[in-house]
C-alpha cells in the first residue's frame, strides 16, 4: 500500500497481559496487543489510532471511520481483532495505526510480527473482489511536522503482508523507498486460506559489515524475501536512513485501487470479509538482557 525508536514506552506494554503472544528465542517483547476484551468492544485506544478519513490514495473506494462497526474485538479467550469492510451508501472500513514507534537499536535486531487470518480471497469468486487486507509499517517521518516531515515514499514503507483476490491466496512482501514508487524486491508467498498465519518482518543490524545487514520477511517462520545493505550501493548513508528509522505499524482493509482491482456487484462486505488478527508484537534481540517469560513458549524462526 502507499503509501514509535530504540526506546519504546514500556507503559504501553504493561497494560496488556503476556499470555497471548508467543515467545521468541533470543528476543524479548517490547510492545504488543493481544486484543483481549469483550465481544464487540473497541480496540485499545492507548495503543492505536483508529483512522477517520473519507478519501484515500491509490484510487481506493473506502472511507475509514472510527467505532466498532469496522474495528472490533471478538471476545475470544485468547483475544482477536476484526477489521470489517462493508457497504451501505458507499464502502466503509477500518484502519489502525500504532501510536508507538519502533526503531531497531544499532548492533541489534528487531522483529515486527502479527498472526492474521485473511478473508477467503478466492480468485474465481467475485465475493471478495476488490478487498485489500494488509499488515505493514511506515516511517514515522510522514507524521512529523516540517522540517522533519517526509512524504511517501521518502518516509519508507514495508509491506509485511498484503493480498487481494486477483492474486489468489498469495501475499506480497515488499519495500517502497526514496524517490521511486517502484517496489523493491517484489516477493510473494502462497498461504492456506481460512487459517491464521504468522507474518514477520526483521530488521537485523547485528552484522558489523553494514552491507550484510538485512531486512527479512517471513511467513510462518519461512523466509520469503530479503534485502541487504549492499542493495543500496557503497555508501551506507541510504541504508542507515532506512534501517535505523522509527516505524509505526498499520492494520487495514482497503477496498478498490490498483493493487486489488475494484469490487464487483457481488462483492460481499461484513464479518465474512473481515481480516482477523490474533496479536501484534514487536520484539528486540536480547543482547545481554534477560529473556522475557511468556506463557506461550513455541518458537518462531525469525529469532535466529
Amino acid at each position: 500500500m502507499i503509501r514509535t525508536s530504540a526506546v519504546v514506552s514500556l507503559s504501553l506494554c504493561l497494560a496488556t497481559a503476556w499470555a497471548s503472544i508467543p515467545g521468541m528465542a533470543n528476543y524479548t517483547a517490547v510492545w504488543w496487543d493481544d486484543f483481549t476484551g469483550p465481544a464487540g468492544s473497541e480496540v485499545n485506544q492507548g495503543l492505536w489510532n483508529q483512522v477517520d478519513r473519507p478519501n484515500n490514495p491509490n484510487k481506493e473506494l473506502e472511507a475509514y471511520i472510527t467505532g466498532t462497526s469496522t474495528v472490533q474485538l471478538t471476545g475470544t479467550d485468547d483475544g482477536e481483532l476484526r477489521i470489517i469492510p462493508y457497504k451501505t451508501d458507499r464502502w466503509y472500513s477500518g484502519r489502525l495505526e500504532s501510536k508507538g514507534t519502533f526503531t531497531c537499536p544499532p548492533g541489534q535486531s528487531m522483529v515486527l510480527q502479527a498472526s492474521i487470518k485473511f478473508p477467503n480471497l478466492d480468485p474465481n469468486s467475485g465475493q471478495s473482489a476488490g478487498l485489500w487486507p494488509a499488515f505493514w509499517a511506515m516511517g514515522n517521518t510522514i507524521r512529523l511536522p516540517q522540517p522533519d516531515y517526509q512524504p511517501w515514499p521518502y518516509n519508507i514503507e514495508f509491506d509485511i503482508a498484503e493480498t487481494a483476490n486477483i492474486h489468489g491466496n498469495s501475499a506480497l512482501g515488499v519495500m517502497h523507498y526514496s524517490d521511486s514508487e517502484s517496489p523493491l524486491n517484489y516477493k510473494w508467498y502462497d498461504y492456506d486460506s481460512g487459517k491464521f498465519h504468522t507474518w514477520s518482518f526483521k530488521i537485523d543490524l547485528r552484522n558489523p559489515d553494514w552491507t550484510q545487514q538485512s531486512l527479512v520477511w517471513y511467513a510462518d517462520g519461512n523466509e520469503f524475501n530479503r534485502i541487504t545493505g549492499d542493495s543500496f550501493g557503497t555508501d551506507p548513508t541510504t541504508w542507515n536512513s532506512i534501517a535505523q528509522k522509527a516505524y509505526f505499524l498499520i492494520l487495514n482493509v482497503a477496498v478498490g485501487g490498483g493493487f486489488p482491482g475494484y469490487p464487483w456487484d457481488q462483492t460481499t462486505g461484513g464479518p465474512d470479509s473481515a481480516m482477523t488478527v490474533e496479536y501484534v508484537a514487536v520484539y528486540q534481540s536480547i543482547e545481554g538482557r534477560p529473556q522475557a517469560k511468556l506463557q506461550k513458549t513455541h518458537q518462531v524462526k525469525p529469532g535466529a
